[in-house]
């Protein structure tokens, strides 16, 4: 049961840190587009 809460973790560490990273490259394309328009 430990050895699986452990694993959950580093799962659960890896998909926020994933989300973070797709969070941040949307919001510069975002940025990007705006530049482009103006």
């Amino acid at each position: 049961m430990g050895e699986l809460d452990k694993q959950m973790q580093e799962i659960v560490e890896l998909l926020f840190v994933v989300s973070i990273i797709l969070c941040y490259n949307s919001y510069k394309l975002k940025s990007r587009g705006k530049r482009n328009i103006e």
